[in-house]
C-alpha cells in the first residue's frame, strides 16, 4: 500500500467519523430544540432519514438541509405515533408491575397474553420508524404495514434487537459515546437491516 492510498483511506475514515457525529450531535440539538418531549421522535426519523441516503449511496448530501427538512416534515406523524407507542409502552410497564405482585396467584394464560401483547408492542416499535423514511403512508398504514413485516421478518427483526442492545451496552459501558456517536451507529444498522428487507417487498411489488 502507497503512501496516496494511506491518506485516502485515512480521509475517508475521517469523513465517515466527521458525518457521523454530526448526525449524532444534530439529534440531540433538535431533541433539545424540541424540548425533549416533543423533539426526540422526529429527530430519530431525521437521522434515519440521513443514514439512509448514506446507505443507498447519496453519501454527499447536506447532512443539516437533509436533517432539518425531514424533522419538520415528519414533525407531526412522528410525534403522534411515538406518542402512542410511549403511552403503550408506560401502560405495558405498569401492568408488568401489577403482575410481579400477583405472580403466585397470575393465571398462565394472562402471562402468556402479556408476553404476547408486549412482542407485538416491540416488533411495531422496531419497525414503524425506519417505515416513515422509507414510505409516505397514513399513521394505520405505517403501524399495520410494521405488525406484518416485523412477523414475517423475525430474523431481522431478532437482527435489529441485537445490534441496539449493542450500541446501547457500549454506550453504558462508554457514556461519551452518547453524545458523539451513539444515535448514528444504531441508525444505520437499524437502517441496513430494515432496507434490505424494503427493497425485497419493494422488488417483488414491482
Amino acid at each position: 500500500m502507497n503512501g496516496h492510498t494511506i491518506v485516502q483511506s485515512l480521509d475517508t475514515f475521517f469523513r465517515w467519523i466527521t458525518r457521523i457525529a454530526i448526525v449524532n450531535l444534530l439529534w440531540i440539538g433538535f431533541s433539545l430544540l424540541g424540548f425533549i418531549v416533543l423533539g426526540v421522535f422526529p429527530a430519530t426519523v431525521a437521522t434515519l432519514a440521513v443514514t439512509r441516503k448514506w446507505l443507498t449511496g447519496a453519501r454527499d448530501i447536506h447532512i443539516g438541509k437533509l436533517f432539518t427538512e425531514t424533522f419538520k416534515t415528519e414533525f407531526i406523524v412522528a410525534n403522534i405515533i411515538g406518542w402512542l407507542l410511549a403511552i403503550i409502552g408506560f401502560l405495558l410497564y405498569l401492568n408488568y408491575k401489577v403482575m410481579l405482585t400477583m405472580a403466585d396467584t397470575l393465571p398462565v394464560i394472562t402471562l402468556f397474553s402479556f408476553i404476547l401483547v408486549a412482542f407485538f408492542y416491540l416488533l411495531i416499535t422496531l419497525w414503524v420508524f425506519p417505515m416513515i423514511v422509507n414510505y409516505k403512508d397514513t399513521i394505520m398504514q405505517y403501524v399495520k404495514n410494521a405488525f406484518i413485516i416485523g412477523i414475517g421478518k423475525l430474523h431481522v427483526t431478532l437482527g435489529i434487537m441485537i445490534w441496539l442492545f449493542v450500541v446501547l451496552y457500549i454506550s453504558l459501558e462508554f457514556p461519551t459515546t452518547i453524545i458523539f456517536c451513539s444515535i448514528s451507529l444504531a441508525a444505520v444498522g437499524w437502517n441496513w437491516l430494515t432496507l434490505k428487507t424494503f427493497n425485497k417487498f419493494d422488488q417483488k411489488e414491482q
